[in-house]
């Protein structure tokens, strides 16, 4: 069987996450022609090892690069059909070619991480004394991330969403998000500490409706205050939004220049 995993977040109290695991591809054929065998649940524990299993792989998973293509078109030809199979194969990229994400250098010249082309501001509220099982996933998170490493330079963020369910964005794995310290109540002051910017790898919602947000940092030397987000917002004219995703690429370099790393 050609299997396919698809994990589907949450949307609210009356949508909860649920997992497909099966032959059906998301097409119209799937959907209306073929025969497929597909099994479905909502299981939470079945959830969690499913987003556990997709973030192993995620984190394993390399940039696709230029090198990659050509040995790929170089082993399978770009048309195996009969008619084609003498022909050379044809390079359909070039080194100008854009991708839909960007990488940054490191020092060697390779690419380390993915530069974010969107970043969302959420405030963030304290969590003086967090459930167990928020500790639990942060630990085993951490472990699977490799946060747990002296070597590791990131690290396993958790913070608690203030909004309430039903005014919540709806926030989903990859997203890249700069959260901001916030009072119980959301306010925010010129002081409060402003995170860099990382993507979510895991949402939790408990049992009191409460949900918890893992992101997945590098640990920057710069400490950040929202006044310093101000400023940056002030250079383009502008003021700083919360629960906006910021795609406009002047506004997104103006964030990241928070941070050295970036």
């Amino acid at each position: 069987m050609h299997a396919k995993m698809i994990l589907a977040e949450s949307t609210g109290e009356s949508h909860p996450p649920f997992l497909l695991v099966g032959s059906a591809n998301l097409s119209g054929s799937s959907a209306t022609t073929l025969t497929e065998s597909v099994v479905l649940t909502d299981s939470r524990d079945c959830v969690d090892e499913a987003r556990s299993k997709l973030l192993a792989w995620k984190t394993r998973a390399e940039p696709l690069t230029l090198d990659h293509v050509r040995a790929l078109i170089e082993q399978c030809g770009v048309d195996r059909s009969p008619d084609h199979m003498e022909s050379e194969p044809t390079e359909t990229l070039d080194e100008s070619s854009s991708s839909a994400g960007e990488t940054i250098p490191d020092e060697t010249g390779a690419a380390s991480r993915p530069r974010p082309t969107q970043l969302l501001l959420v405030r963030m509220a304290e969590e003086l004394d967090p459930p167990a099982e928020v500790l639990h996933l942060r630990e085993r998170l951490s472990a699977e991330l490799g946060c747990d490493d002296p070597d590791s330079d990131s690290v396993l963020f958790v913070f608690r969403e203030i909004e309430e369910p039903e005014y919540r964005l709806p926030l989903s794995v990859g997203a890249c998000v700069i959260a901001v310290d916030a009072s119980a109540k959301g306010k925010v002051t010129k002081g409060s500490q402003v995170v860099p910017p990382g993507p979510v790898v895991y949402l939790y919602d408990d049992d009191n409706g409460d949900r918890y947000c893992y992101l997945h940092l590098t640990e920057s030397s710069r400490d950040v205050s929202w006044a310093d987000v101000i400023g940056v917002f002030e250079a383009l004219g502008e003021k700083p939004e919360f629960e906006r995703n910021y795609f406009r690429k002047s506004a997104v370099d103006a964030l990241l220049s928070l941070w050295p790393e970036y």
